[in-house]
């Protein structure tokens, strides 16, 4: 059987992943694919675009894109099957919010996080529950270093 004809693909999740704890720093698309989610050529595209249009102050433009990152994402996950469908959607729940972290909106990243640490222990995914809090730990830390307009102005 090769690695693509396997029931659980080779981003998808064994199962066996309890001692699998990451560095926080490394939140990005790295626990994101971890659970499940790989990010395309074209939702990369999308992303890295919305990003500059928030940066350039064009909020209309960049939600429209990400809307269409998280549709096309959504799509990605839909075709996922057994536990592959609730990791993708832990997968995409996280790099969605790393959206929010790379425009410099670390009070909606974190409660990004948060609202992805629920679905963890809802899902009874312990081992995603650890990084994810991590993550947030992480994320408090770097935030108590900027001023209050640095937390939300993007900048």
């Amino acid at each position: 059987m090769t690695e693509e004809d396997a029931p659980l693909g080779k981003n998808e999740p064994t199962g066996d992943e309890s001692a699998s704890i990451i560095n926080p720093e490394l939140v990005g698309s790295v626990l994101a694919e971890k659970y499940g989610f790989t990010e395309t050529e074209t939702l990369k595209a999308l992303r890295e675009e919305a990003i500059k249009t928030f940066q350039a102050g064009e909020r209309q433009k960049f939600v429209n894109l990400i809307t269409m990152y998280n549709n096309l994402g959504q799509q990605l996950v839909t075709e996922k099957q057994g536990l592959g469908y609730p990791y993708g959607q832990l997968g995409l729940m996280l790099a969605m919010a790393l959206v929010r972290r790379d425009t410099g909106r670390w009070p909606e990243y974190i409660e990004d996080l948060e609202d992805t640490l629920i679905f963890c222990k809802g899902q009874g995914y312990e081992d995603a529950a650890i990084n994810v809090e991590l993550i947030i730990t992480h994320a408090q830390e770097e935030i108590a270093h900027l001023s209050p307009a640095e937390q939300t102005s993007g900048a």
